[in-house]
């Protein structure tokens, strides 16, 4: 039991820096800017997927409501 309180742990960790370096590319680079963080190794854009895989179905966000109600429902 106690592997597994180790494990959510490093997960909620890892969601947390995710959504820290999400905000700050919004508030601190232009949409479609390419900033190196580290150089040679890490470099951070901003861009934006307003749909599925390789933005499919883009600025359809009332199909994925309507598909996670149906999967939620099942």
């Amino acid at each position: 039991m106690k592997k597994r309180g180790i494990v959510a742990v490093i997960v909620l960790l890892l969601i947390g820096l995710d959504q820290l370096v999400k905000n700050y590319v919004v508030q601190q680079i232009p949409l479609g800017e390419v900033r190196s963080w580290i150089p040679n190794l890490v470099s951070l854009t901003y861009l934006q997927n307003r749909g599925a895989a390789f933005s499919m179905l883009q600025d359809q966000q009332w199909f994925f409501a309507v598909i996670t109600l149906v999967v939620m429902a099942g």
